[in-house]
């Protein structure tokens, strides 16, 4: 037992993680500010946790509680609260008593809870939750108060195998992960229409969500985004081109269930390239959107999608930009995917960019510009056999000729 002993009235950091013979906890101390007690024996914790007003963390993960004491809502200065696979304790009522007074929580872990088929709609109230990870849990939906966490950036809701919808998303969104959400039908992207901008990594992950409404859900907010690309490209413009660096290729990406890519795609193509002739030389000078459906297969290693964009300007001379696409993770089931990403660099730097446009003047050739996806991994890197998962690619470029979005 760790008991209430006068020398632990200072204590600020107690961590006994994996102590399985620990049985019972009770703490003096109001000065602690880390408190685990995950993989312990303990089942019954102290109502002395309510007075530990300063405690910033909690982990209480893997022990088989069956309690949860009164006083969470006084824990006014509480960042981080881990209850992965807490037994049957975490449910909607007991979240809502806890709910109440954290205004300081950035990082909810809910991980594995048994008993949780519901978020308590005072969840909007947590205004400085950052991080909040479902994963696992037997959730069926989220509350419409979500949207109201103005700070929300990563939501996890990876094998909520229970889930079929969720409601509106706050703009805020900067990660979502819903792999393996086998019931999922309906998602609100709503006010996640975010403004794309270059310093904001997103990503989307809706892997082997089997029974997504892609038609209705996805499309629309793919059209969305391919305006906001725009936009995005619009303000580099108006930016000196001697200003211009390279940013990360891969800020946005979404990966969905789906056996094709989108029709609005300027080009498409059967297989893992794509060749097509582009003109005027500024054209070079724009991001694109890059797509490509990854067949179904049974591989169980993560595989790394690139591309590798070659111009040719009418004399064999190559320029070559590799770019590294997305990872794929491995997940359950055996469906198509497509994976796409908004390639924010240019397609070449300015210098290489005045160059072309030089030999291109004198030549008077129309260049020709092929991307060429592959698919490689740890266990099999570079083998070419891997591309045949490839079905389809498409390449959306950014320019002026493209830009028909109302």
């Amino acid at each position: 037992m760790l008991g209430n002993k006068k020398h632990s009235r200072s204590l600020k950091h107690l961590c006994v993680c994996g102590c399985s013979n620990l049985i019972e906890f009770a703490l003096s101390s109001e000065e602690i500010e880390y408190l685990d007690l995950s993989h312990t024996g303990i089942k019954v914790l102290h109502p002395s946790i309510g007075r530990f007003t300063k405690v910033k963390e909690i982990s209480l993960c893997g022990i088989r509680l069956k309690n949860l004491p009164d006083g969470w809502s006084r824990l006014k200065s509480l960042e981080k609260l881990s209850l992965f696979k807490c037994g049957r304790v975490v449910s909607k009522q007991k979240l809502h008593d806890i709910f109440d007074g954290l205004q300081s929580l950035q990082n909810l872990s809910l991980v594995n809870c048994d008993s949780l088929f519901e978020l308590p709609g005072n969840v909007g109230r947590l205004s400085s939750l950052q991080k909040l990870q479902l994963d696992g849990s037997h959730v069926e939906t989220l509350p419409g108060s979500i949207k109201h966490l103005p700070n929300l950036k990563t939501l996890s809701l990876i094998g909520c195998k229970m889930l079929q919808y969720w409601p509106e998303l706050p703009p805020s969104i900067r990660h979502l992960k819903a792999l393996n959400c086998t019931l999922l039908q309906k998602v609100a992207f709503g006010l996640f229409s975010y403004e794309l901008q270059e310093e904001k990594r997103v990503s989307i992950s809706l892997q082997n969500c089997v029974n997504l409404d892609v038609e209705n859900c996805i499309y629309s907010f793919l059209q969305h985004v391919r305006k906001q690309a725009y936009e995005c490209e619009f303000r580099r413009r108006g930016v000196g081109r001697e200003n211009i660096v390279v940013w990360r290729s891969d800020f946005f990406k979404i990966c969905y269930p789906d056996s094709r890519v989108p029709e609005w795609f300027t080009y498409r193509a059967v297989g893992s390239s794509i060749t097509f002739e582009v003109a005027p030389p500024s054209s070079y000078y724009f991001g694109s959107l890059l797509c490509i459906v990854l067949s179904s297969h049974s591989l169980d290693f993560e595989l790394d999608i690139k591309c590798r964009c070659y111009l040719e300007d009418g004399k064999m001379h190559k320029y070559s930009l590799g770019i590294l696409f997305l990872s794929h993770v491995p997940v359950e089931g055996h469906s198509d995917h497509v994976y796409m990403t908004y390639n924010f660099n240019g397609i070449f730097d300015v210098i290489k960019l005045d160059q072309l446009n030089n030999k291109i003047a004198s030549s008077g050739h129309k260049p020709k510009l092929t991307f060429e996806f592959f698919v490689s991994s740890g266990m099999a890197r570079g083998k070419k056999d891997l591309n045949l998962l490839i079905k389809e690619c498409g390449v959306y470029p950014l320019n002026d000729s493209n830009n028909c979005v109302e």
